[in-house]
Parts: C-alpha cells; structure tokens; sequence
C-alpha cells in the first residue's frame, strides 16, 4: 500500500512560472524515502503542498488512502512534520513545548501526558524534561524538535535537515532514531543534502530538479541504472586534450573528468568488465597513473550527473 501518492501536481505562486511541473511519485507504506533536489528545486513548495500549508490547484495528493483536500482534519492528523528551522519555544521548558504541539493535534488530558512523556523518552530527553532549551546544545534542540513533530504518533513524518549543524554524537542519534521509527511501522520522508545519511537510511529516493522529477524509485535501481562500479584514476600530472580524446573514444559517455588530474569510469554490467577496462588503462596510460581506485557508483555520484551540481553546493529549497 502507498502511505503517499503524489499525481500530476503542478503549482505556481503566479501565472508567469510554474514551480512545480508534472509531479508523480509514491512512497510506499514503511519506507525510508531520501527527497533530494537543489535549492529551488521545488523541494519545500512541494512539503507544504503535502502539508496543506499551501493549496492545491492542479493535480492530486492522497495520505493513505484520503485525498487531503476531501479530508485535512483526518490528513492532519496522521502528519508529522520536523523542520530544519528549529520550532521550539524557548521560554518554555522541553516538556511544555512537546504537550503545546501535542495539544494543536487534538490531544488532551491523560492521553497527552501520555504521548508527551513517550515522545521525550524517545528522543532521550526524559531527565531534562524540566529544563528550558535556552540550556540545551545544538543536537538536544533538534531532538527536542523532533518529539515536537511525532507527539501526536503520525504515521507518515517528513524530516526537513534534522542533522544540520549537530555534532557527531546527536547525528547518530537521530539517524538511529529514524531507523527506530521504521520497525515501529512509520513511513519517513528525509529530506537531506547529506547523500551518505540517505544512503545509510533511504531504501527510497526522489530527486527533483527545476519543478520536475527526474527519478522516483528504489535506491539499489538508481545505482544499478547508473551503472555497478567507478573506476576512479588519478594522474601525475594533468592529461594532454589528445590523451582526453582517446580516452573520451574508449570509454565514451561513460568516462568523466572531475579534475585536470582524474578520471572517472563509469561501468555497466558484470565483474568482467572492471577487469578490462583496467587492463586497457594500464597497457596506454602507466606512465601517466599515480593511483587507480574501484569503487561501488554513489549516490552522489549520481545526483552530480542528473542535476549537473554536486549536492553540498546548495542545502535547501
């Protein structure tokens, strides 16, 4: 079953450009879907479309099985959402500001101190639950958002950056957390700049560029598709354009130049295949290789080559 369908949904804030073109993907129930694209992508339009933050016009969105411009309140309901600006309120202590989001879902009484004291144990903040986050470090106030985010027990919860700017220690954390969140049956949309965290986590991935979607599927297709292997070679010094061209008519679109000094090599299909390309490096460019490196296709690697920009370049949008 798909906890979200997204269907030909367009958008724009005017007539004169549409921000989001055609958009059609699924997440299905219980994934971990890493949602990547560059800043002004349409990345964060399209979760406050989800959200109901803005409205739809064209196309569809359905939660589960609700259409949630037929049904918000039930669609509210089953949302959770962590942004990457930190929603807390400071003059409130941690337990007061996970009961106030609680209490904007509806939950009241027993059953709010109920979700409220689950929420801040999961996020292992129980023992500062008295504290104002005024006190809290840079990780502790991104968990602290977190259970802000999922008091409510929703089950699709989308994670806007949860890991920007926390130290190593709280990183781990929450990335342990998302997957604690998977076996409880949760469907996750992470959202991320950081390619090896959707790597770790993701088991699907959606990239959008310029208000379209240029690939919605598992994260193992996207890598097969790419190809199995990169064979990465760094030079001595940097390559004469003939010594390019040669190795541009050998390997063709499957051969990469990240620097005067490397060369990347992109290879499809069986082991095999490695080993000649290999061979025929070493027989016409020896002289020339300070070091050869095999390695599995990144997802990084990836992104670079359908959206044209590595992925730190810009963090949100």
């Amino acid at each position: 079953m798909d906890m979200l369908s997204v269907k030909d949904v367009q958008f724009s804030y005017d007539k004169s450009k549409k921000v989001l073109k055609d958009i059609n993907f699924s997440v299905r129930e219980n994934d971990v879907m890493g949602f990547m694209g560059l800043n002004g992508a349409g990345k964060s339009t399209l979760i406050q479309l989800i959200m109901g933050l803005l409205k739809l016009s064209d196309g569809s969105i359905e939660i589960g099985d609700l259409d949630i411009k037929k049904h918000s309140k039930e669609v509210k309901k089953m949302l959770g959402y962590v942004p990457q600006d930190i929603a807390i309120i400071e003059n409130l202590t941690a337990y007061q500001n996970v009961k106030f989001f609680g209490s904007i879902y509806g939950l009241k009484g027993k059953e709010l101190a109920e979700h409220v004291d689950r929420a801040l144990a999961f996020v292992q903040l129980t023992d500062r639950a008295k504290e104002r986050p005024s006190k809290f470090s840079g990780g502790m106030k991104r968990r602290l958002n977190i259970a802000c985010g999922i008091v409510h027990n929703p089950q699709l919860i989308i994670l806007d950056e949860p890991t920007v700017g926390v130290d190593p220690q709280s990183r781990n954390y929450i990335l342990e957390s998302i997957n604690e969140l998977k076996q409880q049956g949760k469907t996750i949309i992470y959202v991320s700049h950081y390619m090896e965290e959707i790597e770790s986590i993701c088991n699907q991935v959606v990239i959008i560029n310029d208000g379209k979607v240029l690939y919605s599927g598992g994260m193992d297709e996207i890598k097969h598709e790419a190809g199995s292997e990169m064979i990465n070679v760094i030079f001595h010094r940097p390559l004469e354009e003939a010594d390019k061209r040669q190795l541009m008519y050998e390997f063709k679109e499957n051969a990469a130049f990240p620097s005067e000094t490397e060369l990347e090599i992109k290879v499809h299909g069986e082991a095999g295949e490695s080993v000649k390309n290999l061979i025929s490096l070493k027989e016409n460019f020896n002289d020339q290789i300070k070091k050869i490196q095999l390695s599995d296709v990144s997802l990084e690697s990836v992104f670079l080559e359908l959206t044209g920009t590595h992925p730190s370049v810009q963090q949100s949008g």
